[in-house]
């Protein structure tokens, strides 16, 4: 059996993603999307946890702890795909209340609603509940494949299989998608966004051997040698960031130039699972990760009102007038909320959450 230790750092490294998750979300509502933070975050975070999802599987697969069955489908569906639909359901009527209210607006608001309806439905999703389906589907071809090709070799060989395929797509093919049916383009989106998530899952699988095998080892020992990585990880991601600023949205199924964002998902996922490492006895840390979902499907419909309870009601003191500033108030209060609501929830109404109450 795999012991509760040697996952304390995948815990932080998912605290550490649904942190920067949250904090590009506030921030788009205040800074341009060009701006080098919003590139840095983005060519990363969200490949992060599907290679975090991909070293868990690993390591449950390799402790015998699962197998591919209806009971593991099942089991599977009531985790992602009930609080995918729950809460695209929650979203869609908080979005009307909000448009009733003024807090946000549309030019179009009842072809928005239906708009968005048929985002649920083809599995392209609401932001970011569309995280919740490609997870779902990328995990289950994951399980029933993954025993198929077991070497490094072969599962080296899916990866760069996808990536040409999605890179073929997104050079030669993407312009003449918006000129497809509305319906056949979302569910388009939603196919080849997941054949990435899957192979993000592919090569967390790959990488866990390796953290399988040297987590155990004691970190003071080894904490320059991980620090030296790190560094040498953030700043070579820093750097293509600054030369390339590649515009990503994995959400949107915008990849900008494929391979740059390959490459920056794959040194971002590693620069945080290093940076984990270091500080994996980090409580705060690994809390958050622990709630990880439950803050990634709140987070999303609380952001207007927050802002209006930050500038209407409590004000806003002079010096958090700088936008990357108010950026991070609004951060915290999100996160904050959302973090014990989510406990909440979880706790009484378990059911939004695919679980059943103790």
């Amino acid at each position: 059996m795999i012991k509760i230790k040697r996952l304390d750092f995948l815990d932080v490294a998912k605290g550490i993603g649904i942190l920067v998750v949250v904090y590009a979300h506030v921030m788009q509502q205040y800074i341009p999307p060009h701006n080098i933070l919003n590139v840095f975050i983005y060519s990363f975070h969200m490949p992060l946890f599907f290679v975090l999802s991909g070293i868990v599987s690993q390591i449950k697969e390799n402790s015998g702890k699962t197998k591919i069955d209806s009971q593991y489908i099942k089991k599977k569906f009531f985790q992602l795909m009930i609080p995918y639909f729950v809460f695209s359901l929650i979203y869609i009527i908080l979005n009307i209340i909000q448009v009733k209210l003024g807090v946000i607006h549309f030019m179009f608001p009842d072809k928005k609603i239906l708009f968005d309806i048929v985002k649920v439905f083809t599995l392209r999703g609401l932001a970011p509940l569309w995280f919740l389906a490609s997870l779902f589907v990328a995990d289950i071809i994951w399980k029933c494949f993954i025993n198929k090709f077991e070497s490094l070799k072969s599962r080296f060989i899916i990866v760069i299989i996808i990536f040409f395929i999605n890179y073929w797509v997104n050079t030669l093919h993407y312009s003449k998608l918006p000129n497809t049916d509305l319906i056949e383009f979302m569910i388009y989106v939603f196919l080849f966004r997941t054949s990435l998530a899957f192979a993000f899952m592919v090569i967390g699988s790959m990488l866990s051997r390796y953290f399988v095998n040297t987590i155990n080892q004691n970190i003071i020992n080894y904490k320059f040698k991980y620090i030296a990585i790190f560094t040498g990880f953030f700043i070579s991601l820093s750097l293509i960031n600054l030369i390339f600023r590649n515009g990503v949205n994995m959400h949107l199924y915008v990849l900008g130039n494929p391979i740059i964002f390959y490459l920056t998902s794959i040194l971002g996922s590693l620069t945080v699972i290093m940076l984990s490492i270091i500080i994996s006895n980090n409580k705060i840390l690994q809390s958050l990760g622990k709630n990880s979902l439950s803050i990634m499907v709140l987070h999303y419909p609380p952001m207007p009102f927050i802002q209006i309870l930050t500038y209407v009601i409590l004000g806003i003191p002079l010096f958090l007038n700088h936008r990357q500033i108010r950026t991070l108030f609004v951060t915290v209060l999100t996160i904050t909320l959302t973090y014990f609501s989510g406990i909440f929830l979880v706790k009484y109404c378990p059911i939004f959450f695919g679980k059943k109450r103790k």
